[in-house]
This record gives C-alpha cells, sequence and structure tokens, in this order.
C-alpha cells in the first residue's frame, strides 16, 4: 500500500514540475519578445532622429558614420566583454 502512495506521489511530483517549467519557459518567451520590441523601437526612433539631423544638418552621412562609430565603441564592446562575445 505505501508504495502505491509513494508512485502517485512520484506521478503528481513529476506533473507539479513540468508544469513549473513550462511556466518558467513561457515567461523567459514573454521577457525576450518584450526586449525585442523595446529594441526595435529604440533603434527606430535612433534612425528617425539620425535622418532628421542629417536632413537639416550640412554634414550628412559623416554625422551618421561618427554616431555609429561611437555606439560600437560605447555601447556594443563593453556589451561583448560582459557577456564573452
Amino acid at each position: 500500500m505505501t508504495k502505491k502512495i509513494v508512485m502517485q506521489v512520484e506521478s503528481e511530483y513529476g506533473e507539479i514540475l513540468q508544469q513549473t517549467v513550462a511556466v518558467i519557459k513561457q515567461a523567459r518567451v514573454n521577457v525576450a519578445r518584450q526586449l525585442n520590441v523595446g529594441e526595435n523601437a529604440a533603434y527606430w526612433e535612433i534612425g528617425k532622429m539620425l535622418h532628421e539631423r542629417k536632413l537639416d544638418s550640412k554634414h550628412g552621412n559623416s554625422v551618421v558614420r561618427r554616431n555609429m562609430k561611437n555606439i560600437m565603441y560605447d555601447i556594443v564592446t563593453p556589451l561583448k566583454k560582459c557577456y564573452g562575445a
């Protein structure tokens, strides 16, 4: 009789574990989607701002190129070091 109870408890535990893992995985997917949405909005805003400034400026593409070099140095390079990329 105790074997039957233990088997039932183990079976229930396995089900609870599967549900828990599924919730965590779904939460990770949701976070990744929201991060992607926010990142895309930021890139869109930056592109819009640079485009408008380029039109108003007599410097043209040089401003965009310089900006991109600074972004690579100031933002991307530290991220690569942080994440080992």
